[in-house]
């Protein structure tokens, strides 16, 4: 039997609607329910099937409650056409409940709703150790007069992307804020003038931030509520990598034995039998870095993800930011979104329409050129049966020339848009949105084409040098790269600091001479000046001081022409590199830079510090990355060995024999350091049959070309049922942001 993640995620709510009547009913949600629900395919169930009144968020109707300068009354939001019957209110929240205990008292106080149902998002344990769900109905009952009030656990915990297709594997991500926006803690995040760890494994959880520790925590607790919806029995089978996944697991594994033990042993006993693996992102960070992706990939680092505030990045919201024109080129001024200045963003999350799921599972599991013909077809279907009904006018013929993919794609979506009937438009709307997505993703690629197809070949060159026995040259190499600058495009500081990177990572394991050391650190305070302050990757203070030096490129613009095949997908060679003219630069300046780069060295090694590969066989070709790696040794029973793989197993028996009290020791919850008290004898997961489900989990994000490599991987055995997971979607913008935060950013 095949698992679907998107099925399971609507069973709670499912059965939320057949013990209390939501008919005609008002959702009040936050961002994060409202993600989980519209991947799951759960709108057009309340909406159509329930017939629920509409949304209304519930950060904006907590602002109308408080806020006298709010834009709307809570009158306005929850009764819009002012009916004489309150309206009854669903509320769907990721927020601790005791946190929004003031927010329902107002609602019943005020009486503005007839009845009020609080869905909690998150499981019990999460709001505190003493918090019950019941206690907290008996006390919102206390304030209502003569209202129904009712308090459910609702887990809509997690967002499922896409389910199992073929070879393709499942894969969702969190939706609580706070666990989209975990991140493997480094050694240079902990700030110990007396304790100087050469590794972060060393560090106790005891010295571990707080807000680390509360984080991880509840991820563990997310992770559980998870498996515990899915009724996937995985105790004896945990199993982590890398210092964080390595807490994470114990946390994991002592809140499942709680949580099981107020289950029917004799339930527990016939749940399926699953393993988990925990991985820490910082582990692999150079295949995020690296310029291999997958089209999704490309949408989500040319199209931000939409946020409330430009300066708190929304890792768990999928909706893509609000569209301009993206292009000069006279060729795309046309585009539909380009030439009507669309506003208001695009959703790339259709949950599980049957019109867009098939060309989005392409987008994530297969090639560029792939997915844009999948995607054309799926538009030439709609568009072609618009046609025959006359319904659409006739799109003009193209002439002798061929025509390239973007260009079909264009066609197609102005034939949809043109239809006579608007309503022929709005049927259509996802499958519009998606290519009017994909569209506006290739005509912004054009621009920076160039720079990301010298920087593709860069990587591949050092990739093939690490493996062979070359790795120690590849930083004296980014050094000289970073004192040049390409003719036509100059190579921009965030995507040098993104080379730096991912030359620090595969070069993990070798000895950095001081030279070498000296050299990049000279490399990146150049680049860092060129910038002018124009990278938000740098501190605020710094940016300014920048913005004040004066740099004369003397770079000669060389026109090239782009040699494009049908699909616009070939690589295009780069001019040569000409050196930089160096600009006069105030002292204070080339100090305060230098000091940024001082700071920014250990994290860089670190990076590769941390760097870890399972498969020893040297390749010509790219490296796979970790994740498939790992799993191409799960299903292969002539593996090696992944001795860095850990057992998570009950840490209390061996504390009971080492004679600590794990009460006193407070250790109980989060898990040993890393040398105290090591996990069982290390044993090897192997995914043998179609019957076992294995989860892949990645602790601080997950590129869409990581999930397209494991799909490659898996073309050898389709029957099995692989589960990919992760906090969120990962872009190399966002990584650095993790990456670079120790350094003041």
């Amino acid at each position: 039997m095949t698992f679907r993640c998107s099925d399971e995620s609507l069973g709670p709510l499912l059965e939320l609607s057949s013990h209390v009547n939501l008919r005609g009913s008002l959702l009040v949600a936050d961002s994060s329910a409202i993600e989980a629900l519209a991947w799951a395919g759960g709108m057009p169930y309340l909406l159509q099937t329930l017939q629920m009144m509409g949304i209304v968020d519930w950060n904006e109707l907590c602002r109308s409650l408080f806020d006298a300068t709010a834009p709307r009354t809570p009158a306005q939001l929850l009764n819009p056409w002012q009916l004489k019957k309150l309206p009854n209110v669903l509320v769907l929240t990721c927020t601790p409940l005791n946190q929004t205990q003031k927010a329902l008292l107002a609602l019943l106080d005020n009486g503005l709703v007839g009845q009020l149902i609080v869905g909690s998002t998150m499981p019990e344990k999460a709001h505190g150790e003493k918090f019950s769900f019941r206690t907290f109905e008996e006390t919102i009952k206390l304030s209502a007069k003569n209202v129904m009030v009712k308090v459910s656990y609702v887990p809509l915990l997690y967002a499922p992307l896409s389910n199992k297709d073929g070879a393709d594997p499942s894969l969702f991500v969190l939706t609580h804020p706070q666990c989209a926006a975990a991140f493997p803690i480094m050694r240079c995040d902990v700030k110990h003038p007396s304790e100087p760890w050469k590794h972060v494994n060393e560090i106790p959880p005891a010295d571990i931030p707080e807000d680390n520790r509360k984080t991880f925590k509840l991820l563990a607790q997310v992770l559980g509520g998870i498996l515990m919806q899915w009724q996937l029995q995985v105790n004896e089978h945990i199993y982590a990598m890398g210092g964080t996944s390595l807490k994470v697991g114990h946390t994991l594994l002592h809140h499942l034995n709680e949580l099981q033990g107020e289950y029917n042993m004799h339930d527990v006993k016939q749940w399926r039998s699953a393993s988990l693996i925990l991985i820490d992102r910082t582990l692999d960070l150079a295949t995020p870095m690296s310029h291999q992706f997958s089209l999704l990939d490309r949408i989500l680092q040319q199209l931000p993800r939409a946020t409330a505030a430009p300066s708190t990045p929304a890792h768990h919201i999928s909706q893509v930011a609000p569209l301009n024109t993206a292009s000069d080129d006279p060729r795309y001024q046309n585009n539909i979104g380009a030439s009507s200045q669309w506003n208001g963003g695009l959703n790339i999350c259709h949950g599980q329409n049957t019109q867009t799921s098939g060309a989005f599972r392409n987008l994530i599991s297969h090639s560029p050129v792939m997915a844009l013909r999948e995607l054309s077809t799926s538009l030439r279907a709609v568009a072609m049966d618009l046609i025959k009904r006359k319904a659409t006018p006739t799109p003009e013929k193209g002439g002798s020339q061929q025509l390239r993919g973007r260009d079909v794609v264009q066609r197609w979506l102005k034939c949809i848009d043109n239809a006579y009937d608007p309503k022929e438009t709005w049927r259509n709307k996802e499958l519009l949105q998606l290519g009017l997505t994909v569209l506006e993703t290739m005509c912004r690629m054009e621009k920076e084409q160039q720079v990301w197809s010298h920087l593709s070949s860069i990587e591949k060159r050092y990739s093939q040098s690490r493996f062979q026995g070359a790795a120690e040259w590849v930083l004296p190499e980014v050094a000289d790269l970073l004192s040049l600058v390409p003719e036509e495009p100059a190579i921009g500081l965030d995507a040098a600091l993104q080379l730096v990177i991912f030359a620090f990572s595969i070069a993990g394991g070798f000895p950095i001479e001081d030279y070498t050391r000296s050299m990049v650190s000279a490399a990146l305070c150049r680049a860092i000046i060129a910038d002018n302050g124009s990278s938000e990757l740098l501190p605020p203070e710094l940016k300014i001081m920048l913005s004040q030096v004066k740099i004369n490129h003397l770079v000669t613009r060389v026109e090239s022409e782009l040699d494009d095949d049908e699909w616009g997908w070939d690589e295009v060679s780069p001019p040569p590199p000409k050196a930089l003219a160096s600009p006069v630069v105030n002292p204070a300046i080339e100090l305060a830079v230098s000091e940024h780069v001082a700071s920014m060295l250990p994290v860089l090694e670190e990076c590769g510090q941390l760097f870890q590969e399972v498969a020893p066989e040297i390749s010509n070709e790219y490296a796979m990355g970790l994740i498939p790696q790992i799993v191409s040794q799960l299903i292969n029973p002539n593996r090696p060995s992944m001795p860095q793989l850990q057992h998570i197993t009950d840490a209390s028996e061996q504390l009971t024999r080492a004679g600590i009290d794990l009460l006193k020791s407070g250790l109980s919850v989060f898990g040993l350091s890393g040398q105290a008290l090591k996990a069982a004898q290390s044993s090897t997961p192997h995914i043998a049959n179609d019957q076992e489900v294995c989860i892949v989990f990645v602790i601080g994000g997950i590129a869409l070309h990581e999930v397209q490599a494991v799909a490659e991987v898996l073309k050898s055995r389709p029957d099995l049922q692989i589960i990919i997971g992760s906090t969120t979607l990962a872009t190399p913008h966002e990584l650095q942001r993790h990456i670079w935060s120790s350094t003041g950013i």
